[in-house]
């Protein structure tokens, strides 16, 4: 009977462990497509292959007429996306900056409402992030700013910001650390989600609150 028990127990186990490798090595990753992009660029990102623009095409056939023609705001699949595709993009991707290149960060948004920015439209400096670019009138997916701590990310760094909750998932992709705050500090990222040309503070920003994200940075600074 003991030997049953170990018998079943052991079948249990390697079922698991099976099925635990089969959802892994088949999970899929959303990217959001952002300005600028293409499929060799987005691969490069994921794989550091811009070869692999294939495997992204042929796993969003349905969405993808012309391989040369994507638009700002699909949603690719990204396929094959392991823990060690993830490893070998991110340490190879990085030229300069810390070693931990996998950051767990709190998440924020804000806009250009005086509560957010403190400037009225008609300021001088409305809009102008701390880097010096004008966000001034682009929604989201053109700006794709955040603000970071610059002791943690480096001012015109590349990062690729995840979310797990669905709720946040249409936020995923790429954007670019050109501003700063004085509420950001430490692994915290503040996402800009548009010029909303008012003074008071969007209903998507309120509706945002705070929550947690993952940071893959693709590159330190400029």
């Amino acid at each position: 009977m003991k030997n049953i028990l170990k018998i079943l127990s052991l079948m249990t186990f390697v079922i698991a462990t099976l099925m635990i490798f089969s959802i892994t090595a088949n999970a899929d990753e959303v990217h959001i497509v952002q300005k600028g992009e293409s499929l060799s660029k987005i691969a490069k990102a994921y794989y550091n292959d811009s070869n692999r623009w294939v495997d992204i095409y042929e796993a969003n056939k349905d969405l993808i007429k012309d391989p040369n023609l994507i638009h700002i705001g699909w949603r690719l699949k990204i396929p094959d996306i392991t823990e060690k595709n993830v490893v070998k993009t991110e340490t190879t991707s990085i030229s300069r900056g810390k070693s931990n290149d996998i950051l767990e960060c709190k998440a924020t948004a804000y806009d250009l409402s005086v509560k957010s920015c403190g400037k009225l439209p008609s300021h001088k400096e409305y809009g102008i992030t701390a880097s010096g670019r004008s966000i001034a009138g682009k929604t989201r997916l053109e700006a794709a700013c955040v603000a970071v701590d610059p002791k943690v990310i480096p001012l015109g760094s590349l990062l690729y910001i995840s979310f797990t909750d669905e709720k946040y998932q249409q936020y995923n992709g790429v954007y670019q650390a050109l501003d700063t705050g004085s509420g950001v500090k430490g692994k915290h990222v503040d996402i800009f989600l548009g010029d909303f040309n008012s003074t008071k503070e969007a209903k998507e920003v309120l509706n945002f609150g705070v929550t947690k994200c993952k940071v893959k940075v693709l590159r330190y600074g400029w």
